[in-house]
């Protein structure tokens, strides 16, 4: 089987467990946020490095109306309920030849949580973020519209998709490769725990690409951090 062919054949079998834990997580009881959303800034959570520079409450928006891969046109097809969005960091530093780095974070938090935690893999070389949906092997109605809570790194550094450049720099070529993985997973169950008052009772990986990279790797070196993880390959 070609790579093509085993991609896609990732791609559908990530649809379907996916597809399957969602519509159950649909069924389940919700619960609402124990604390105001602007209340995230500044939160201060005991053994981490976790700073969140900005939280805003992100009002219901109807059917195709959200780009779910800015500056690319797609849109959403269904309505993303209102949440709670935090922007943050992880472990700030400098770098090689003074070059500010951290693990940048965007989690958001539905106001009605299903219990669950999804990581959305990137793509590319990352450095950026992408809205934190949940897209990835989702049929066409994402994460963050089932109820689930969405997290996603730009892996450690800023940069354009394909921008090499942080490969100069050994920690941010680790952070890339893998580290950030388990780094931003335990950040983001952290901040669902505070937000919520209670821990997530399942987790989740999704990616493609890259990010589907991630999902083998997470799913193999820490299998009990996740409950389930759904990749797709192309190389």
């Amino acid at each position: 089987m070609n790579r093509f062919a085993t991609g896609a054949a990732a791609l559908t079998m990530a649809t379907a467990l996916f597809c399957s834990v969602s519509s159950r997580a649909q069924t389940a009881p919700t619960t609402g946020p124990a604390m105001q959303c602007a209340a995230l800034v500044g939160l201060k959570i005991p053994g981490t490095t976790i700073v969140i520079d900005k939280a805003t409450a992100v009002p219901e928006s109807p059917p195709n109306t959200v780009q779910w891969m800015p500056p690319a046109p797609m849109t959403v097809g269904v309505a993303i309920p209102s949440y709670c969005r935090a922007d943050g960091t992880v472990d700030k530093r400098v770098g090689v030849g003074g070059k500010p780095y951290a693990l940048g974070f965007a989690i958001a938090l539905p106001d009605k949580w299903n219990g669950r935690f999804l990581f959305q893999g990137g793509g590319g070389l990352n450095g950026t973020i992408n809205p934190s949906l949940g897209m990835t092997a989702a049929g066409g109605d994402p994460a963050l519209a089932r109820g689930f809570a969405v997290i996603a790194t730009d892996s450690g550094h800023k940069g354009a998709v394909f921008d090499p450049s942080f490969f100069a720099d050994q920690e941010a070529t680790l952070n890339f490769a893998n580290s950030s993985v388990g780094e931003i997973a335990a950040t983001g169950k952290a901040i669902v725990a505070a937000y919520f008052g209670a821990p997530a009772t399942h987790a989740y990986f999704t990616g493609c690409s890259t990010g589907g990279v991630r999902a083998c790797w997470r799913r193999n070196a820490i299998p009990k951090n996740s409950t389930a993880s759904s990749r797709a390959i192309r190389r």
